[in-house]
């Protein structure tokens, strides 16, 4: 049985607002795996910090991984 009746489409661009103690960080994990499992491209940090300098505001400059293309996911903190 399905839900969607043949109507479902994949998404792989994804952008997702981890917000503190509501599971963030294991639905990150979840779209971490996704995007590898489907070789996507995901916005990382730079110089291996772990947010996107937060609590500044999100700056396209503060994504180390972008060698000219978008990234599909999105997914660390970021404001």
């Amino acid at each position: 049985y399905s839900l969607c009746s043949g109507t479902c489409q994949s998404v792989d661009n994804i952008l997702f607002l981890k917000t503190h103690k509501t599971g963030g960080s294991s639905i990150a994990n979840i779209l971490l795996r996704f995007a590898k499992g489907r070789d996507l491209t995901v916005a990382l940090p730079r110089k291996q910090i772990f947010s996107f300098y937060w609590p500044w505001s999100f700056q396209v400059n503060f994504v180390d991984n972008l060698s000219g293309d978008k990234p599909n996911i999105l997914c660390s903190h970021a404001r």
